[in-house]
């Protein structure tokens, strides 16, 4: 502290050195206080998403397979929606508080540029894949000079893929053609056939006429 740094340097408390000496001191007591308090609120969204994984950490597992970590990144995306239903029930009751107004606006942000950085691969998380990084955030006590030994890595949401049922529809539509004949049509064709080649058979079956010379009687 300030008095004791006087008590150090052997000078009478009220001479003018002395007061130069604590002004000095209480300047950098204030600084430091503010730098700290300045690097714990630029740091404060880190250390309350290191905190939400340590809390939802499988304590049977000793790490997660990269599955699993996407499985563990959407839980933790949705894990203001609670809080977004409720407030969402109140402001349209009550349309006036604007406070909760603010609330509603600002998480439905933030769950917008988490979910969009995660789309584009660039949303940070602990690497839990590594017994390490597991093992050391769960003795983590929250303090903010620790946190740069707890390693953090970029996660990408992978696409969804089309359903099978899907590529046979757009197959099917991308043909152009007419569908096959069915079985009956071809049935019908085959009897008109038949019926219409009776006739020639029943014509021929006629008796010949006779061609002889004989004039009529």
């Amino acid at each position: 502290s300030a008095s004791s740094l006087i008590m150090s340097k052997a000078v009478h408390p009220n001479s003018r050195q002395a007061k130069r000496m604590m002004r000095g001191a209480l300047r950098d007591e204030r600084l430091s206080k503010k730098k700290s308090l300045y690097r714990k609120t630029q740091q404060q969204p880190q250390i309350n998403k290191l905190l939400w994984f340590q809390a939802n950490m499988d304590p049977d597992k000793a790490c997660y397979s990269h599955p699993e970590m996407l499985e563990l990144i959407e839980k933790y995306l949705e894990r203001n929606d609670g809080e977004l239903d409720a407030l969402s029930d109140i402001n349209t009751r009550t349309r006036n508080q604007r406070p909760k107004a603010l609330r509603e606006d600002m998480l439905r942000s933030q769950v917008e540029s988490e979910k969009l950085l995660f789309e584009n691969g660039s949303l940070r998380c602990p690497d839990l894949t590594r017994k390490l990084t597991c093992a050391y955030l769960r003795e983590w006590d929250g303090a903010l000079k620790w946190i740069e030994n707890i390693e953090m890595v970029t996660f990408k949401k992978p696409k969804k893929k089309k359903s099978n049922n899907m590529d046979a529809s757009t197959s099917q539509d991308t043909t152009g053609g007419e569908s096959p004949p069915s079985s009956a049509s071809s049935t019908s064709s085959s009897t008109d056939t038949s019926t219409s080649s009776a006739p020639l058979k029943s014509i021929s079956a006629f008796p010949a006429v006779a061609t002889g010379g004989g004039g009529a009687d």
